[in-house]
């Protein structure tokens, strides 16, 4: 586990998440929307599958397939969510 800062745009905020290096971006993307709308009573009315994970330090935009680990994501990393 790591604990990464997840800048979400559209809402001004960074979070800060405990996430697994193994984890699957898609299903990072799913879980990181569920708790910013649960945290922030929002309702979410976009296409989680048009939702993009870009990791700043490497100015990437992450595959959905592929895991946080496969770009050399660590701890205190900065990922951006659009």
């Amino acid at each position: 586990m790591m604990i990464v800062d997840i800048k979400v745009p559209a809402l001004e905020k960074v979070y800060n998440f405990s996430v697994e290096e193994k984890a699957k971006v898609s299903d990072l993307i799913e879980e990181v929307v569920e708790l910013v709308i649960q945290k922030e009573h929002l309702a979410f009315h976009g296409d989680l599958d048009e939702m993009v994970l870009c990791y700043v330090g490497g100015g990437l935009q992450c595959d959905r397939d592929r895991c946080l680990g496969d770009y050399g994501i660590t701890g205190s990393s900065e990922l951006i969510l659009v």
